[in-house]
């Protein structure tokens, strides 16, 4: 799920949009747990 979450937010970045993940996924992700979802801002 992350490689496509990481496509959605190139695709945003590419079309100009400022797109970053957000909230509690970069928790996990800095914890070394995998996220159940992603939130994208």
């Amino acid at each position: 799920m992350l490689k496509q979450a990481k496509k959605i937010v190139k695709v945003l970045q590419n079309k100009g949009y400022e797109a970053v993940f957000a909230g509690g996924c970069v928790r996990d992700m800095l914890l070394g747990i995998e996220p159940h979802d992603y939130d994208i801002a």
